[in-house]
């Protein structure tokens, strides 16, 4: 860049030399330049994290909703087996049982229930 050869009444002109080369004046905008596209991708990385995660709680929550959803209908299928089960085992008795081809056992053996401690154990 060059200076203007002409200059109006009202200017100074200072005749003094820059010690430092005209390449050498623009490293500190490249160091801006860099940092900003540094701090840019930063903030660009961070947004689609932030994205990413906000996402994933969202599906976790949709996730969370039908599996509570499936428990309820699971708990409630088995509330209707159950029912089945008690108004089925009133109807069993011992000559239903005989029909069905069980059979009476002739030897009936009794265990007698005791307390379990590490006394007894010898």
């Amino acid at each position: 860049m060059g200076r203007k050869s002409t200059l109006s009444v009202f200017q100074a002109h200072l005749p003094f030399k820059s010690r430092i080369p005209e390449r050498q004046v623009a490293i500190p905008f490249h160091l801006e330049r860099r940092a900003f596209t540094i701090i840019g991708s930063l903030l660009v990385v961070l947004a689609i994290l932030y994205s990413y995660f906000v996402m994933l709680s969202v599906s976790h929550v949709v996730v969370r909703e039908e599996t509570l959803l499936e428990n309820e209908a699971l708990a409630s299928e088995v509330a209707n087996l159950e029912q089945s089960y008690l108004a089925q085992s009133v109807r069993i008795t011992e000559d239903a049982a005989l029909a069905h081809g069980f059979t009476r056992g002739n030897k009936q053996t009794f265990v007698a229930r005791s307390a379990v401690a590490l006394t007894n154990a010898q």
